[in-house]
């Protein structure tokens, strides 16, 4: 811990400034007799918790990132939250890795500096083999290790400000958070490799290290790998060497790193060129049997770069970029420099573009700057979700890009039905933090941020949220981040403040509700507006924000204007100069807010008809399928006349939920088909969904030939919940064949994770003579994310099939994750009737090892409890 003295010397410097320029707007406000202007003005409701301010601010002491001397705040909500001692400069790791089994050895030298006075330095390292701690000069040294924390006991306590250097030697089997793939009974050709991925504090399960996202240090790896293997890991290779069956690969991270963003990937790999920027090499790591389609998801790389630097105004900041494909997982990961690519189906038609542009953002946003705090993740994962947008645009895919906005609203608008919370609160939920909030509401902000910060003049035609995003990352780079710091870049460019802005968008829970009413009065427009945020996390109840109103009339007139909300309630009176017909609340989808307009089906189809903004066009459509009945003519009609696709498949697909007008719909269908030139995946996805539904909708059962077909034509493109129901229903309204056609199609190389993983879902939901055996063989090469799907379809079906235990047994004693042997213990106490070999086979799992006090516990008492009741000779 520091001394309270300095902390508070230095923290009630910063916070003074602060609060000096608070207390006078708070008086101002208070006199003020006109409306409040938003943007620079602290709402007068809003009751701002001054003691946070002298316990935030961040004190820098070194270059390279570490952001306060106790890494961790004592009120972060953090399962391992223990204050640090030392602060990380480098690690230089040294290692052999066999992809085949899993295991990591080699030696660890970690350089660290002293924040204070200290004689035990504790590292995290969970679940290894420790074998020797030695000085450089090969001194030993004590520790004491007890499977997740090691403590070094140094010969001479440290100073503060000293540095000294720990070199530790030892053994990761198995570590959890390295992922082995290979060829199996489902996918014969895929590539033998092993991947670690660490978000958000798994580091510690392969290598000693503080793992802290706070603690960034400098990186040098000695990877040695099995001869026909590659292997990448960050920064620049700066040497390749042979040596007797080893291939020794060295790279070099000459940027500080946070633990997290430290990678591995190893396999048999085709490394691949995709140009360079501005001297910079870019790559491509791909399994051989999928290499065409992952060069044809990645050939973009070089634009999306080139994008993402104008609009940052911060040129690429490392000295290369390497992206490795994975089939292990359902996720990318953007690991500094070293991108990791999965989750998604690789097949070479660009549906991976998205998570492509996402992980390059992050390149910027988390690697360059890294968040703080995982509290601070949106810093991070917003910015990730945004840029992908920015490139769209730039490229001309105006579906793609409208599509991404489309989704932050409906994911986070969602999610917030259930529960809310700040983007950036200092008593996060760790356990909650990859949410819809960091990801979707971060892109929502963002976009707003981006919209008000260009509304201020700029004078040299520049972007000012460019300038500030290049101010921010100038700034901060190679460091860690807090909001206040972007805060900070944003009130520099633009020369105001914007700490409104940021208590009420991130600092607080929520986001403005309200519905709006309106009627035509003389004289002018009368309109109402009243907020309602009912949920009771939302802490800021009066949302301050401009809001664009569009009012329409009839021949074909239109006006907006916006208006300044700052109250709950808010009467209107407006002069657009016509007879309204209808109006739209923010037409461009500018605010992260849902509003309710009170308004009839033939309002909304003059929106539809009239309105110049697609996104209030949008809102129109959705609002007709809302009202029953709706005029389904007039509405078809009005979607036929050249409206964009996007409109008309969103709009089609939400008729097949709602009213089931299969007139109304083969009708879209034929004039969108006639469009084909036009169509992009959005698009097609929209289409296939809707060729499916009017499949179910026929007095016959679709043949099984038809469901084969569909499957041939659209399995490959993405499927939303509701396309997968579709699915589940053309699938078992013919299951034999269409579970054969599905078993061959997981036999492709191009079928990853999650892939799997659903159509084991609809395989499993009628067990047959096709299904069962799948579901054993998938057993032998199962990854934790379907494993436990596999194992509870098993023990729902009731199958008591002897042949399984091996394989089953074999899979949950070396599976890394104790879920998959809690599964497997009520699988085999629950399915399986034969004790001869149940019994041995809860016995190993009774004897299991895991580093883990609790969880073995746990482990043991369930082995004991199924021993018991298989009534198991003891």
């Amino acid at each position: 811990m520091i001394p309270v003295s300095l902390k508070y010397i230095v923290e009630e410097r910063k916070a003074v400034k602060r609060l000096a320029p608070l207390v006078a707007v708070w008086s101002l406000t208070l006199l003020a007799q006109k409306p409040i202007d938003w943007r620079t003005i602290a709402h007068p409701d809003h009751e701002v918790p001054i003691h946070q301010e002298f316990k935030a601010a961040p004190l820098r002491l070194f270059n390279h990132g570490s952001a306060n001397l106790d890494v961790l705040d004592p009120w972060d909500n953090h399962p391992r939250n223990r204050p640090v001692s030392v602060d990380m400069e480098h690690y230089g790791l040294s290692l052999n890795v066999d992809p085949t089994t899993g295991h990591i050895e080699g030696k660890a030298s970690l350089r660290f500096r002293a924040l204070r006075p200290v004689g035990i330095v504790e590292f995290d390292a969970y679940d290894m083999l420790i074998s020797a701690v030695n000085t450089p000069q090969g001194e030993a040294l004590p520790f004491a290790y007890d499977g997740d924390v090691l403590q070094v006991f140094l010969h001479t306590p440290m100073q503060f400000n000293e540095t000294k250097t720990v070199e530790i030697s030892y053994r990761a089997e198995r570590a959890q958070s390295f992922y082995l793939t290979g060829p199996d009974a489902t996918n014969p050709q895929r590539m033998t490799a092993g991947y670690t991925f660490t978000q958000p504090e798994d580091s510690r399960m392969w290598f000693p290290s503080i793992d802290r996202p706070a603690d960034k240090a400098l990186l040098d790896v000695e990877l040695s790998v099995p001869n026909g293997f590659n292997g990448l890991s960050n920064g620049k290779l700066v040497a390749l060497r042979h040596l007797n069956d080893q291939v020794v690969f060295q790279y070099k991270m000459e940027q500080p790193i946070a633990p997290y963003l430290v990678s591995l990937a190893v396999g048999t790999y085709q490394v691949h060129y995709l140009g360079h920027f501005k001297g910079k090499p870019l790559t491509l790591w791909a399994p051989p049997a999928i290499q065409s389609a992952a060069l044809a998801e990645t050939r973009r790389t070089l634009k999306m770069m080139e994008s993402f630097s104008r609009f940052t105004g911060l040129d690429y900041p490392f000295a290369s970029y390497a992206q490795s494909v994975a089939q292990a997982w359902g996720t990318s990961m953007e690991h500094q420099t070293a991108t990791t690519m999965g989750g998604w189906r690789i097949v070479g038609d660009g549906s991976g573009e998205g998570v492509v542009a996402h992980e390059l953002a992050h390149q910027w946003f988390g690697d360059w700057v890294t968040c703080e705090r995982w509290s601070e993740l949106w810093l991070n994962e917003g910015f990730a979700s945004y840029l992908p947008y920015v490139f769209f645009r730039d490229v001309g895919a105006h579906n793609a890009a409208l599509g991404y906005e489309d989704y932050w609203r409906s994911g986070y608008f969602e999610e917030a039905q259930k529960r809310v919370h700040p983007l950036s609160s200092p008593n996060a939920d760790f356990d909650m933090l990859f949410d819809s909030h960091a990801y979707e509401k971060g892109a929502l902000v963002i976009k707003l941020m981006r919209h008000v910060a260009d509304s201020f003049l700029s004078m040299d035609g520049e972007e000012n949220f460019t300038k500030a995003l290049r101010l921010y990352l100038t700034q901060h780079g190679t460091r860690t981040v807090r909001n206040t710091d972007l805060q900070a870049a944003l009130e520099t460019v633009t020369g105001t403040s914007w700490q409104v802005f940021f208590d009420q968008w991130v600092r607080s829970a929520g986001h403005p509700r309200a519905t709006v009413q309106w009627k035509n009065k003389e004289g002018g427009l009368a309109l109402s507006l009243t907020q309602d945020q009912s949920l009771e996390e939302t802490k800021w109840t009066t949302f301050q924000f401009p809001l664009e109103v569009e009012a329409i009339g009839a021949n074909d007139q239109r006006w907006k204007t916006t208006l300044d909300v700052f109250n709950s309630t808010h009467e209107f009176t407006l002069n657009p100069g016509f007879e309204v017909l209808a109006i739209n609340a923010d037409p461009r989808w500018l605010l992260p807010a849902e509003f309710t307009v009170k308004q009839d089906s033939k309002a909304w189809l003059a929106v539809l008809k009239h309105s110049p903004f697609l996104r209030a066009r949008i809102n129109a459509a959705r609002a007709l399928l809302a009202l029953d009945p709706v005029a389904q003519e007039e509405f078809t009609e009005a979607l036929l006349d050249g409206q964009p696709l996007y409109l008309v498949a969103d709009a089609w697909e939400l008729l097949t939920k709602k009213h089931e007008n299969k007139k109304v719909v083969e009708r879209l269908l034929n004039s969108v088909g006639a469009r084909k030139s036009e169509w992009d995946r959005i698009i097609q996805g929209a289409y296939a969904a809707t060729e499916a539904w009017l499949l179910t909708q026929r007095e016959e059962k679709p043949t099984g030939e038809e469901v084969v077909q569909w499957e041939k034509d659209y399995l490959l493109v993405d499927l939303s919940e509701e396309r997968k129901a579709v699915l589940d229903k053309l699938i078992h309204a013919s299951l034999a064949q269409a579970q054969r056609f599905a078993l061959d199609r997981l036999n492709e190389t191009n079928w990853v994770t999650k892939d799997r993983a659903y159509l084991i879902d609809v395989l499993a939901g009628k067990p047959t003579e096709v299904s069962i055996p799948f579901l054993e063989n998938s057993l032998r090469s199962a990854s934790y994310f379907w494993f436990r799907r596999i194992v509870g379809h098993l023990v729902k079906a009731k199958f008591d099939r002897p042949s399984i235990v091996p394989t089953l047994i074999e899979q949950a004693n070396e599976h890394r994750f104790v879920g998959v042997r809690l599964g497997a213990i009520d699988l085999l106490a629950e399915q399986v009737s034969s004790k001869t070999l149940v019994c041995p086979a809860l016995t190993k799992l009774r004897e299991s090892k895991l580093a883990h006090p609790d969880l073995l516990q746990e482990l043991r008492e369930k082995a004991g409890k199924a021993f018991a009741k298989m009534n198991c000779d003891i």
